[in-house]
Parts: structure tokens; C-alpha cells; sequence
């Protein structure tokens, strides 16, 4: 696959604006749904490389925006969206950053009984300024994984069916392609680019109007030329998806993985268990709340499957017409999994924040971040960030507080 490379995140900002403009069409915009915002964010951090022992003061000052356009009919919903930021850093050891993100999301009936799905987004970002420190995706599980400053591209295709063999009962079929290369830097941050690939296959039954309980396999096969890595297997799942109420949804899963591998000159075997549930909750004063726990088998940028034990909390509450409050955290532990050193990494992520409504366009925010990381022995660092943004919403614009 050609090298997904482009060279300066303001060309990447730009092109992602360019192209979401592209992708709307002026003869249908009353058949588009669009929320747009921007943002400007003054910080301070002490330690925004986590370096064990060392406190490196910067301030930095970051401006961003965020696109998005829904279109949804009675049998198809397109989903689009651009996010872009850059930060300037006034400490000169730490090199200016920021990210990119670009995503599709469709869903469409092909017959009474079938539809079909595609997800699809691409990622420019770097180990100090990542998109999983943003968002609530427990697939990425590589913030902290170096203290060094190194850009990462990573393309995710995921394409899907699902087919109704009864009113309560049906199958799907999945495939997902992850590809990740990293740029300058990341022979000394002991970085390796990776493809993972995985098909899943998915049964489902409907007991209740309520209830579905489902059981699914996925094979996959990750492998990394950098670091001479290989792993091919599978992992079984059976679990249960339940909707308490119409605001409350939780759902739960257990099952096992397998796997071979070979890494450099050893070639060997590994199984081990998986599970994961997770909670829904929202209100009709734009609360929300999402929760996770759970361990599976993950792909990684160390050039390695690694098992994954996490724990995600994202929640918001309105405590008044003006003032919300919000609560991002994450207690990430991964390890490698049989051959050699386990090498387990632990990252810990907690940020409230406050939000403030000045007018009905622009809102305060001001957040707290820290972090910190433990690679064993005495590989233990601590970061601290306050944070305070303007943001301004356009008219029909997302509520990002």
C-alpha cells in the first residue's frame, strides 16, 4: 500500500476543509444537516512528553474547528465529518503539533430484509497530540506508548452487512482493514508500522423488543515488517445487548482468543479470555454518560499484539441553562503477549472540565488534565494541563460543551 504522507498538518487542515466542502453538494443542502464550530484554547502543561523525573513547562495556544453533515432519509444516513487542529508551543525543546481527522459513516437498506454499513476515517496525528486522547475509542490503545514526538497516519475501512433471516433473528458479516505508518523518529521511539486485518461473521436473535443476544467469530491477522511480527488467530464472542429504558442501553460480552505468531526467530501459540460491557445514559437536558470496562486482544504501533484491560468513562451534566460540567478518564494497562518480556504499560487519563454558555453562540470552557504513565521499574511519570477555550457554534451547530 503507497505511503499515506502529506507535509504539513495546515496542508492536511486545508485539504480536509476542501474536501468536506466537496462533498456537499449546493442542489441538496436542504436535504443536509451541517454543524460547524471552531475553537481557540490558550494551556499550560509541565510535562507534555511524560518524561519520568522531568518537568518541561510549556504554554501553547491551539485553534481548531469541527464539520460535520448528516443526511438521513427512510432508508439510507450518510455521515460526514472533518476535525482539524494545530497548537504552537513557546518551549523550544517541544516541536509544534496538531491533528487531522476525517470521517464516513454509512448505513443503507439494500432490500426489505438486508443493509448494508461502511465506516470509514482517516487519522493524522502524533504521540504527543493524539486523537484517542479526544474521543472514547478503546481501540486505540497506544497514548503514552513513547515520550518522544512522532507523527502517525492511520486508515481504518470497515464495511458491513447484515441480513434478517426472521423478524427476531439475522446474521452479519463484517471486514475491517487498519493500516498505521509512522514518520521521522520512529526507529528511536521504537515505533513499527502495522496492517491488521479482521473479518467477523455475527448471529443474532431478538428474544424480547428489548433484548438481543448474539454470538460472533472474527479471525484476524496483524503483521508488522519492522519488527519481523506475525500474528494470525481468531477470537469467539457471546454476549447480550439490553435497552432498560428509552435513555438507559448497556450491553455485555465473554469469550476467548487464540493465536500463533512468530516474532523474529520464535514462533509460538497463545490463548487467553476476553469480555467487555459498557453503559448508555442520557437525559433530556442533554446529559450523557458512557462507561466501559473490558479486555481484548489489540493491535499496537510497539509491533506487537498486546492484551488490553481498560476502563473509559465520558460524562456530561447540565447543572444549569449556563453551566455544564464534564468528566473524560481512562485507565489504560497492556501487555505483550508470550513471546519474551510482557513489557506492560500502564496509562491513566482524567480530565473534568466546565462549561460555560456567554451567549447563544459561544461558550467558556475551562479543563484540567492529568495523565501519567508507568513502564515498569522506574519509568513513572506524571503530566499536569489546564486548559481554558472559547468555542463558537454556527447556527445549528453541535453542542460541544
Amino acid at each position: 500500500m503507497r505511503k499515506l504522507i502529506l507535509p504539513t498538518v495546515l496542508n492536511l487542515a486545508l485539504l480536509s476543509g476542501l474536501g468536506f466542502a466537496a462533498l456537499s453538494p449546493p442542489a441538496s443542502a436542504e436535504e443536509w444537516r451541517f454543524d460547524r464550530s471552531a475553537w481557540l484554547r490558550t494551556e499550560y502543561s509541565d510535562n507534555i512528553r511524560l518524561l519520568p523525573g522531568v518537568k518541561n513547562d510549556t504554554f501553547g495556544l491551539t485553534g481548531g474547528f469541527d464539520l460535520q453533515a448528516t443526511k438521513a432519509t427512510e432508508i439510507r444516513e450518510i455521515d460526514l465529518r472533518a476535525l482539524a487542529s494545530g497548537t504552537l508551543y513557546n518551549n523550544s525543546d517541544i516541536p509544534d503539533d496538531g491533528l487531522v481527522s476525517l470521517g464516513l459513516g454509512y448505513r443503507g437498506d439494500v432490500s426489505e430484509r438486508s443493509s448494508l454499513g461502511l465506516d470509514a476515517s482517516f487519522v493524522n496525528d502524533s504521540t504527543l497530540d493524539n486523537i484517542a486522547d479526544q474521543t472514547f475509542d478503546p481501540g486505540d490503545i497506544d497514548p503514552g506508548i513513547t515520550s518522544i514526538r512522532v507523527r502517525r497516519n492511520s486508515l481504518d475501512i470497515a464495511p458491513s452487512w447484515t441480513y434478517d433471516l426472521t423478524e427476531r433473528s439475522g446474521f452479519g458479516l463484517g471486514y475491517d482493514l487498519a493500516v498505521v505508518e509512522y514518520g521521522s523518529g520512529k526507529e528511536a521511539a521504537g515505533l513499527d508500522n502495522y496492517t491488521y486485518q479482521a473479518v467477523s461473521g455475527e448471529w443474532f436473535f431478538r428474544p424480547t423488543e428489548r433484548t438481543t443476544l448474539n454470538a460472533e467469530v472474527q479471525p484476524f491477522d496483524y503483521s508488522s515488517p519492522d519488527a519481523d511480527s506475525e500474528y494470525r488467530g481468531g477470537i469467539l464472542r457471546a454476549g447480550m445487548e439490553h435497552r432498560f429504558s428509552e435513555t438507559l442501553f448497556g450491553d455485555f460480552s465473554v469469550g476467548a482468543y487464540t493465536t500463533s505468531f512468530e516474532v523474529g526467530a520464535n514462533d509460538e501459540r497463545e490463548s487467553g479470555g476476553v469480555f467487555s460491557a459498557s453503559l448508555v445514559k442520557r437525559d433530556d437536558k442533554g446529559g450523557r454518560l458512557r462507561a466501559l470496562i473490558g479486555r481484548d486482544l489489540l493491535p499496537s504501533g510497539s509491533g506487537n499484539m498486546r492484551e488490553a484491560d481498560q476502563i473509559l468513562l465520558a460524562a456530561r451534566r447540565s447543572l444549569s441553562a449556563r453551566l455544564d460540567i464534564g468528566l473524560l478518564s481512562r485507565f489504560l494497562r497492556t501487555r505483550n503477549i508470550g513471546v519474551g518480556a510482557t513489557n506492560e504499560r500502564q496509562y491513566v487519563l482524567v480530565e473534568p472540565t466546565f462549561a460555560w454558555r456567554l451567549s447563544e453562540r459561544l461558550d467558556l470552557l475551562a479543563s484540567y488534565r492529568y495523565r501519567s504513565k508507568d513502564d515498569g521499574a522506574d519509568d513513572k511519570a506524571y503530566g499536569n494541563r489546564v486548559s481554558l477555550s472559547l468555542t463558537y457554534n454556527w447556527p445549528g451547530g453541535p453542542d460541544l460543551r
